[in-house]
């Protein structure tokens, strides 16, 4: 998307680019060309969309505004299929996708409607009344007629048009008063015989009528407009005009003259925080998700963080967790539940925290203060007295505050509210342990069941009802992730005819799986690689080389050699990894290791990284060096259990002391150890390393000669890497039985 412009330059002048216009019937031009948009609900989208240009709309804010409460049987399909309709038409970059809906990529100033704000609230920021008048000329010149004139949508009727109709004329009631003021009367006089006529119930524009007319000498006029009015309010509504209207009527009567031009009226936007008059209250909340299923637990623990509030310390509730497991959604989700507790109104920010230029904490700040009426000369400009003057507007109220998607506690700090009365609900992909009295809620994959209700709710229960061993194969081959398990189901709802096992044929090779993960806005691997982008170098590295390793979880002790690093940092790396919610701490095995695993699409996620930026000697190298390490310890446990050496020499450069603390009880290590042994095995025989097979063989070989085969946890490499399936980790649920001795 372009830069950000200033506040103070003019209209773009440019013809390149995507340019849409809403202040009359939508017409929308291209690199200078006008696209024919059909009318229809591809219209509507693209008109809600470019209301919200270059900020991500959810989808359940979308879907009212195109089907109202007459939604369509797989609205999500519908929705993704008017999505490539508009992108056809105006290319393919400029409708993005986002973690929870869609974003038209392009400059507000390139959008009519925004641009008028824009110049309104410059205008409202300026001492200057003549450069205030220039930018309220430049904001009325871009009306063409009623806006959003010919799209079928209630929402807009209801709510988008109504609103942008009073800016529009709270902007002209303005721009009037000012030429009241420097007492330019007749020429505003057409203006209001016109607005009057089109607007007979708007009470202030007859004011300004009568005061144009008492202005410009013609007191009978003004006298006869004020009996017009009268009869218009008694007709329709059965009211008199105001009490400020009859003293006015009662001056010309009484004292043959306008009484002098009311005083300037405050710019839109500024009279809240200037007057003494109570802030409004905001309502920022995006809009709940509609198939919200399951997560039940953390939704209480939520509630209870936000609501259960001691008086003594700050609310603060962080929900974490790894990309596309629903945290958004979640938070979302309770803020509506909770909403009647914090009656002082609701704020929302996206953070941005996974793009590469997080938002910066004073546009945050500058946006919130706006809310409560503060702009212009009035809003600080230092990120310290924002700060300062937004906790002092929150200090009396009951609030909450939902921070989406924080990339880190600097970020966040500016932010923090400093009364109890006020809760701030966080999510981020980062743990933020540094945040001082934070509670915190992880986020994990769903149980099987809320996956495959997750899949009935967008799919339909009845699909899942007639095939619901494929459905729980299909959440599991999605690891259980919100946002694999939605693309799924978004897939199923656009192609009716498929049955639930095509889906799971399609996402079986694992090869093709992260491919198939993409419904229109939807994409699995592009959540993934906003998390993977904001790695350090070396963290990215370590995740594509532990990616690589076919065994279903491993110790820290095992990261360090295929990075080829001292112990220590390789510990370190797999750390920095969890904490960003790219590997899992598994369980702790037997032998008291605490063990690390990829959720399966990670894995093929790294796998796919690595192939694109390591070499294959770089990763055939570091693959060897994790077999090896593999093998030096199997080895020295199979010694300690009385076999013979295979090798006389200990290549890996393990931690001090760290071997004979590992096999204190070497049958207990290759308990916990066995899995993995023998997916290394595996992959040593699939590399060609045949050196490094047969020792592991041997010391495996000396592990089930003192073992009882029933109790050796049942894994052998009967269907391992190099068989029918390569590339996948044996698990303990695989039907297999030991080889006899």
């Amino acid at each position: 998307m372009e830069g950000k412009r200033d506040e103070g330059a003019g209209p773009l002048r440019s013809d390149e680019g995507l340019w849409i216009d809403l202040l009359g019937p939508l017409e929308v031009r291209l690199d200078g060309k006008l696209v024919a948009v059909p009318r229809g609900k591809s219209a509507v989208l693209l008109a809600a969309l470019a209301l919200s240009a270059g900020r991500s709309v959810p989808v359940d804010s979308l879907v009212p505004r195109l089907w109202m409460d007459r939604l369509p049987d797989q609205v999500h399909g519908s929705l993704q299929t008017h999505v490539m309709r508009l992108r056809r038409l105006v290319g393919p970059r400029a409708i993005r996708t986002t973690a929870h809906g869609y974003m038209l990529d392009v400059h507000p100033d390139r959008v009519d409607a925004l641009r008028f704000r824009r110049l309104v609230a410059a205008a409202a920021g300026l001492d200057d009344p003549d450069e205030a008048r220039r930018r309220l000329d430049e904001a009325m010149a871009t009306w063409r007629a009623e806006p959003l004139s010919g799209l079928r949508s209630e929402a807009f009727e209801h709510d988008e048009v109504p609103r942008l109709v009073e800016e529009h004329l709270a902007a002209l009631h303005w721009r009037i008063e000012m030429d009241l003021a420097a007492g330019r009367y007749v020429e505003v006089l057409p203006r209001l015989r016109d607005l009057t006529a089109r607007h007979p119930l708007r009470e202030p524009l007859w004011q300004q009528l009568m005061t144009a007319l008492a202005g410009s000498g013609r007191r009978a006029e003004a006298v006869l407009a004020y009996h017009d009015l009268r009869v218009h309010l008694r007709d329709a509504l059965g009211v008199d005009p105001t009490a400020e209207l009859q003293a006015l009527y009662e001056r010309l009567l009484t004292e043959g003259s306008r009484g002098g031009p009311p005083a300037v009226a405050g710019p839109p936007g500024r009279g809240a925080a200037d007057s003494g008059e109570p802030d409004p209250i905001p309502d920022q909340l995006p809009g709940d998700t509609f198939d919200f299923t399951g997560r039940e637990p953390q939704v209480l623990a939520v509630r209870h963080m936000l609501i259960a509030a001691s008086g003594r310390a700050l609310p603060i509730c962080v929900v974490s967790g790894g990309p596309g497991v629903g945290k958004s959604t979640l938070a979302i989700h309770v803020a509506h539940q909770v909403r009647e507790y914090f009656p002082g109104g609701q704020l929302f920010a996206n953070l941005h925290g996974t793009d590469r230029e997080p938002r910066n904490p004073s546009d945050v700040l500058g946006s919130f203060l706006g809310v409560a009426g503060i702009a212009g000369p009035a809003l600080p400009g230092g990120l310290d007295a924002r700060s300062e003057l937004y906790r002092s507007r929150l200090a009396e109220r009951s609030m909450l505050v939902v921070l989406d998607d924080v990339a880190s506690e600097e970020q966040i700090r500016p932010l923090l509210p400093g009364r109890p009365s006020v809760a701030t609900l966080v999510t981020s992909r980062h743990r933020l342990a540094g945040l001082e009295g934070a509670r915190r809620i992880d986020l994990d994959a769903l149980g099987p069941d809320e996956a495959v209700a997750l899949l009935g709710a967008i799919a339909g229960q009845d699909r899942i009802a007639v095939e619901r061993a494929p459905a729980r194969e299909v959440v599991q081959l999605c690891d259980r992730l919100p946002l694999a398990v939605r693309v799924s189901g978004a897939r199923l709802a656009a192609r009716p005819h498929w049955g639930i096992a095509e889906l799971v044929e399609r996402l079986r090779p694992e090869h093709m799986r992260l491919d198939e993960l993409v419904q229109g806005d939807l994409d699995v691997r592009a959540s993934f690689a906003s998390s993977y982008y904001r790695l350090p170098a070396t963290e990215r590295q370590a995740f594509r080389r532990l990616a690589q390793l076919d065994a279903p979880d491993f110790p820290q002790w095992v990261s360090a050699a295929p990075l080829n690093l001292e112990p220590a940092e390789g510990h370190e790396l797999v750390e920095r990894l969890r904490d960003a919610w790219l590997l899992e701490v598994s369980h702790v095995d037997l032998a008291g290791q605490h063990r690390f695993r990829f959720p399966d699409l990670l894995r093929l996620y790294g796998r796919e990284r690595a192939e694109m930026e390591d070499p294959p000697a770089e990763r055939a190298a570091a693959l060897r060096r994790a077999v090896r390490a593999w093998r030096d310890l199997a080895e020295q446990a199979a010694l300690r259990l009385g076999a013979a050496s295979h090798r006389g020499t200990q290549p890996w450069r393990f931690e001090a002391d760290a071997v004979g603390v590992r096999l204190t009880d070497p049958l207990a290590w290759f308990d916990a150890e066995l899995p993995a042994l023998v997916s290394c095995l595996g992959q040593a025989c699939a590399a060609d390393l045949g050196e490094e097979a047969a020792a592991i063989g041997a010391a495996l070989a000396s592990y089930f000669s003192r073992r009882d085969r029933s109790t050796s946890a049942g894994i052998w490499p009967v269907a391992g890497p190099w068989g029918d399936r390569p590339g996948r980790p044996l698990r303990a649920a695989d039907d297999v039985n030991l080889p006899e001795n």
